[in-house]
């Protein structure tokens, strides 16, 4: 094997390893409250040994800093991917496909999100963390509502208000009284009447919820 083929081989080995302590980081924080979470814990979870969990991190808050980053630019792909909204069906189904797939990334993401919410008013990393990031969000929607051509008004507080509805899918997904299409129905639906003031249309195709 040459130097080339070893140095892959290497950096994809690190890859791995930071992919599995990034999972361990999401796992631990739904199980630990984060101000009493130790190394161990996250090394046990990510099934490497302390000494190696160093290699990549100082302590436990500069893991949960990188994590944080991780979630927050999926979380910017996700707000900017909100389509210049209009009334009807095809508002109401861009609406429903934006909340679905935030709907998936708290599938994924979801404890550490949470805990993400929970520390915003917390003078630690984490928290100060998801307060840029609720920030940048509401940002970002607000400039999404501002274009589109039946928003009514303030796009300020119809985005906040906009986040805050679909931030309340976390919970709801997670009941099995309550399936995730429908979940992601219910919020697109409320979300068309706060922005348009007037009931969605009442026929558009649902979201597949196994897609």
């Amino acid at each position: 094997m040459g130097q080339t083929e070893r140095g892959r081989e290497c950096s994809t080995r690190r890859d791995r390893t930071r992919e599995r302590i990034f999972r361990a980081s999401v796992r631990v924080i739904g199980e630990i409250p984060y101000e009493a979470i130790r190394v161990d814990d996250l090394a046990r979870s990510a099934d490497i040994s302390r000494a190696n969990f160093y290699h990549y991190f100082r302590n436990k808050h500069e893991c949960y800093a990188e994590s944080a980053r991780r979630i927050a630019s999926a979380l910017e792909r996700w707000s900017a991917s909100l389509s210049e909204l209009e009334r009807g069906t095809d508002g109401l189904q861009s609406l429903r496909q934006w909340v679905h797939a935030y709907s998936r990334l708290c599938d994924r993401f979801g404890p550490l999100m949470r805990a993400w919410t929970l520390a915003e008013n917390a003078h630690v990393p984490l928290g100060e963390a998801g307060q840029r990031m609720h920030h940048e969000l509401v940002a970002t929607m607000s400039a999404r509502l501002t274009s589109g051509p039946g928003v009514q008004g303030d796009p300020g507080i119809a985005g906040a208000a906009l986040m805050a509805l679909v931030e309340q899918l976390m919970v709801g997904t997670k009941d099995p009284a309550h399936p995730q299409a429908t979940m992601s129905d219910l919020v697109a639906r409320m979300v068309y009447v706060a922005i348009f003031h007037e009931a969605p249309p009442a026929a558009a195709n649902r979201i597949d919820s196994t897609t």
